[in-house]
């Protein structure tokens, strides 16, 4: 057997031979490599990847006081004001009470941590 009968793709075909090493990109993907990398070297620029993800710290830190005061505002807001909270209420009220510094959403996932969950209309509060 000789080495030219024993390769499967010709020399020819060099996507298709990249395609085929590397098990999962497909010929095209190849393709549009090839031809970013020739308008990069024209333009004379790096060519650009993803970047990495990295995990980061929670912006916004809170020990046990800060959510037990949290979870304070929320029953007062029942209680004494014979109000419905919402995000903006809370969050307003508590800027000014614990000096909280997060954003709405932050105030969402820390609401849901504590336990709070949200209805969007009266009817499906009834129906729980």
């Amino acid at each position: 057997m000789t080495l030219k009968s024993a390769r499967l793709i010709p020399l020819q075909n060099v996507r298709r031979r990249v395609a085929a090493m590397t098990g999962y990109i497909s010929e095209k993907t190849v393709t549009k490599i090839t031809q970013r990398v020739q308008l990069r070297q024209v333009h004379q620029r790096k060519i650009s990847t993803p970047g990495k993800s990295r995990p980061h710290e929670k912006r916004v830190k809170l020990d046990d006081f800060d959510l037990c005061s949290i979870r304070h505002k929320v029953h007062e807001f029942y209680a004494v004001r014979k109000e419905v909270p919402t995000l903006t209420k809370l969050l307003n009220d508590l800027k000014v009470d614990i000096n909280f510094n997060g954003s709405r959403t932050s105030l969402w996932r820390i609401m849901q941590s504590i336990g709070f969950f949200f209805f969007k209309n009266a009817k499906a509060r009834e129906n729980f």
